[in-house]
């Protein structure tokens, strides 16, 4: 029998009306299943008046007579007494150390210390710590210095404060029904008995204030305890039931309500399961979920309809998994109840709205209000919950500043957007606070109904609108707070303050009990009992959670006065596992088996390690079974992805002209060539604020063709080597601003400006040394007007195609032309095996495929073929040279016909068709019905691939 089932059973045999009893639990989640128990007990058939049932919380403020206010609220109270008593501090520098300054006030009614002497010992200490010269001017020791020195004060002030308005925290409401009843225990008169159920650790006023109730014959106490924790003085989980047994405790008789013996007979199938990752916690929860469902299928419906669904909980210790568990729930699973606080921080829509914060601060930060950094925009725009509402609308604004390369986006941008969510998002400015929250509560809103729209109520659904109603109400709570508070703050402030609170706060989730299955957090399961319990991230620094404390009372001074310490909390959470074992059959132990972010290796949690080493000894009917999850997936081998050469494909290939950039596509990667030039998918694009190498690069080619374009048809000296030299930063600068596309008027700053002096330099030493050289005359510069044919077989057919290509520069020296093409990277190989063609038993392909290291010489021969159409290449009888100047070596680097000629080379008239057969063969590959497109090998060439995410690479 489930432990309130006994409580139940034990209170409608007792002859007491249960109309005049109070029922007390650690939460409000054990009063619903209590209620429900009621409800099916065998005992209680006839109508009846049901007893009060309150949480601890509830019934302390009931009894006090006071409003027990939020911490938030208490916040801002402290605040304006710390003006008034200490003159003012920025309310953002008080948030930091007046919560746990709250914390500590807490503490220290909940456990009835002596405020007079706890603050005086503080004092006392400051004094001490000021005045031994350690690490004077620390950031810790000033903040406790303050704390010390003004907490006595201005907990006085706010008790004081607290009292005229009939208000108190819990803490506070707590000393004073303790210290109340203390002195009038017949005070309780509006119930005849008072249960209290399923506690543990409790604090001195909780303590205090059930042992006056006790003595004066009002209250009862239903301990629910096992003797395998509470008889071993070893054993934490039975720590606070040993000191409350204590004589001078007086909570617990000799008979008193339970102690069981089911953890060292009860029979147990416990499962540990090793994961490798978080998320592979609940992928394979999700598997085991989908069996019991089965099970629960097959098996007799009992009188109440329950099933395995309801028979279990799955219990996250870590909140962060609930959503990776919801995502992966089978379809089998028909309904889940979430019981549990989940950090708001952890939800998509704390995203979208950090994101607005973020991008309000910015433009308040660069003093451009109305104007949107589009990084900023960005994140926006192409958040999920935006792409499900306005996603069509997002990816052409998006598309727009692209294609501008704008760096801001104006407000006025979004002024006639059909979607209220970007009006709202993207409205001009904020007057102040209460007009930023009106308009944050205006995204909230229309989101939601957005994102509802045409949605089935899936149980990830449900949950994600409950964290925006969360939200919703944490918004106009903070908005109603500075407003009444009379707290001046400025919005940039209050944007910071708003993230803190969403940071801090969670969602609290509340289902029906007895619907499916139940998700809860471990505190969730106080008093409760399942058939099949799941736990999930049984590991160390989680279960129990790591040592982390708010407050400024030091751990000695905690000791002395009795507040809880790090024990104590470890004690708690062991209580609460081992109890949750009890009454269950089937237990699913989950825990992470891999390294964390630092590199260590997630150790299993000690109750699970205390489990594995010593509970099958002390428990013969026990079933202790461990084991590593291994999924199977599909291997890891990079199937190669190839696409025929369809007749359709090949004759819209026919129709294109080829510049040397498209046939350098195909020589690296056949399937990006048909990616690219075939399907004409676009690479992403994004608004540059700065040059990428591709930028960088055509702002150089831009700057040299600016400088060297008025001396077309001219003989260039030393005289115009001198004069360009005088413009290189005005071209520079020039060429860098017409590529980014950045205005005149607009400043060039950071990285920018020292982009344009690097091109600056660049270009001044291709000049400098410019000028050590013969002069040479100019004969064109960046001209595209260029164009020529080979011919290809398809098909049997011989076939025209059309070439083009932009040269960056030809010229004549000593009166050889030369074909040159500027590189601001590293070019490849410029040396080829002249005479060396696919032999007949040699695949094409591959002869084809050595090209594709040597896209430049290729690219070079192409110039040549386009160039040999030309009268330019007809006044030189001795042919031309081609080549590259790579600025990353500073020099000239010549295109070799012999890998073994290192004096260079030259083409002439008579090469043409030479060139032309080389061309040749790389088209032939290109255009083989035979051959699909293919991918490349190369790592490296796919690491920078702008389609590597297409072919799984």
């Amino acid at each position: 029998m489930k432990f309130l089932e006994k409580v139940v059973d034990h209170l409608a045999g007792s002859g007491l009306d249960l109309g005049r009893i109070a029922v007390v639990f650690p939460s409000r989640r054990a009063g619903l299943f209590f209620e429900h128990y009621m409800q099916q007990s065998a005992k209680l058939s006839k109508p009846l008046i049901a007893p009060d049932l309150f949480s601890i919380h509830e019934f302390v403020e009931r009894l006090s007579g006071r409003t027990i206010q939020d911490e938030l609220s208490l916040l801002f109270r402290l605040y304006k007494i710390h003006q008034q008593e200490y003159g003012d501090e920025p309310f953002e520098s008080f948030y930091v150390w007046g919560r746990d300054l709250l914390d500590d006030f807490g503490e220290i009614d909940e456990h009835l210390v002596d405020p007079g002497k706890i603050f005086g010992g503080l004092e006392t200490l400051a004094g001490m710590e000021a005045g031994d010269g350690i690490e004077r001017g620390g950031q810790v020791r000033a903040t406790f210095l303050k704390f010390a020195s003004k907490a006595g004060r201005l907990y006085a002030r706010l008790i004081e404060e607290l009292a005229q308005s009939g208000e108190a925290y819990y803490g506070l409401a707590l000393r004073r029904v303790a210290e109340t009843l203390a002195r009038e225990p017949n005070r309780v008169s509006e119930w005849e008995k008072i249960a209290f159920v399923g506690f543990n650790a409790l604090t001195a006023g909780e303590k205090k204030l059930i042992k006056t109730l006790k003595t004066a014959g009002k209250a009862e106490l239903f301990w629910d305890m096992d003797r395998y924790f509470t008889r071993d003085d070893d054993q934490e989980a039975g720590r606070f039931f040993r000191e409350n047994r204590a004589r001078k405790a007086g909570l617990i008789d000799k008979d008193c309500r339970w102690i069981e013996d089911l953890l060292g007979s009860g029979t147990k199938n416990i499962s540990v399961v090793g994961t490798a990752g978080n998320v592979a916690q609940a992928k394979a929860c999700a598997v085991l979920l989908e069996r019991l469902v089965a099970v629960g299928k097959s098996a007799p419906t009992d009188s109440a309809g329950a099933r395995e669904e309801h028979e279990t909980a799955i219990v996250l210790p870590d909140e962060s998994l609930l959503f990776p568990l919801l995502h992966s729930l089978p379809p089998q699973v028909e309904r889940v109840n979430v019981t549990m606080g989940f950090p708001l921080r952890l939800t998509p829509v704390f995203t979208l709205i950090a994101a607005i914060i973020e991008m309000r601060e910015n433009c308040r930060r660069l003093k451009r209000e109305g104007d949107f950094y589009f990084a900023d925009v960005e994140k926006i725009l192409f958040h999920p919950h935006i792409q499900a509402v306005a996603g069509e609308e997002a990816a052409r604004i998006a598309r727009e500043q692209i294609d501008r390369n704008a760096a801001f986006v104006s407000a006025e941008e979004f002024a006639g957007s059909a979607s209220p969510v970007l009006k709202n998002i993207f409205a001009p400015r904020f007057e102040g606070i209460q007009d930023f929250c009106a308009g944050l509560l205006d995204v909230l809103k229309n989101l939601r109904l957005a994102l509802a729209e045409g949605r089935e109520a899936a149980a990830a659904d449900e949950v994600e609108f409950e964290y925006f109603y969360a939200l919703f109400l944490l918004v106009q709570r903070l908005q109603d707070l500075v407003e009444a508070s009379g707290v001046a703050l400025e919005l940039s402030t209050f944007w910071r303050l708003l993230r803190a609170e969403i940071d801090r706060a969670r969602v609290p989730f509340y289902g029906e009990p007895l619907k499916g299955f139940q998700v809860m957090g471990l505190l969730e399961t106080r008093a409760l009992d399942f058939k099949n319990v799941i736990i999930l991230s049984a590991n160390e620094g989680v279960l129990p959670a790591g040592k982390t404390r708010r407050g400024f009372i030091p751990h000695e001074v905690r000791r002395l006065f009795g507040l809880p310490g790090y024990d104590s909390h470890d004690a708690m959470y062991a209580y609460n596992f081992y109890r949750l074992l009890c009454r269950a059959e089937n237990i699913h132990i989950f825990h992470n088996t891999e390294h964390d972010e630092h590199g260590a290796k997630a150790g299993k949690s000690r109750f699970l390690e205390q489990l594995l080493f010593e509970y099958a000894k002390k428990n013969a009917n026990a079933s202790v079974t461990k084991r590593i999850a291994v999924f199977s997936a599909r291997s890891a081998r990079r199937e190669p992805i190839e696409v025929a050469k369809s007749p359709k494909t090949l004759e819209a290939m026919l129709d294109k002209t080829y510049s040397p950039t498209m046939i350098g596509v195909f020589l690296e990667c056949p399937l990006k060539f048909y990616f690219k030039e075939v399907l004409g998918l676009e690479e992403p694009e994004d608004v540059r604020e700065h040059a990428d190498v591709g930028a960088f690069g055509s702002a150089v080619h831009r700057a040299l063709a600016d400088l060297y374009r008025p001396y077309v048809g001219k003989t260039v000296t030393k005289k115009e080597i001198a004069a360009m030299s005088r413009r290189a930063r005005e071209a520079a600068e020039k060429g860098y601003r017409f590529v980014l596309k950045i205005g005149t008027a607009d400043r060039l700053r950071g990285r920018n400006f020292l982009y344009v002096r690097i091109i600056e330099e660049l270009v001044a030493g291709f000049l400098e040394g410019e000028g050590r050289r013969p002069p040479c005359e100019i004969l064109d510069i960046e001209s595209d007007k260029y164009r020529s044919s080979v011919r290809v077989s398809m098909a049997g057919t011989m076939r025209e195609l059309a070439l083009c290509g932009r040269i960056d520069r030809v010229d004549a020296c000593d009166g050889l032309v030369r074909v040159i093409d500027y590189k601001t990277g590293t070019p490849g190989s410029l040396k080829l095996d002249w005479d060396r063609q696919a032999a007949p038993g040699e695949a094409r392909a591959g002869f084809v495929a050595g090209l594709g290291k040597k896209q430049e010489a290729v690219q070079l021969l192409v110039y040549f073929c386009l160039l040999a159409e030309s009268e330019l290449l007809k006044r030189s009888g001795d042919g031309a040279r081609l080549g590259v100047y790579a600025f990353g070596s500073g020099g000239y680097r010549f295109l070799h016909k012999d890998r073994t000629d290192e004096s260079g080379s030259r083409l002439r008239a008579g090469d043409k068709k030479a060139v032309r057969e080389r061309l040749q063969t790389v088209f032939e590959e290109m255009f083989d019905k035979d051959r699909p497109f293919v991918q490349c090998e190369d790592d490296d060439t796919c690491e920078r691939c702008a389609y590597k995410d297409l072919c799984c690479r």
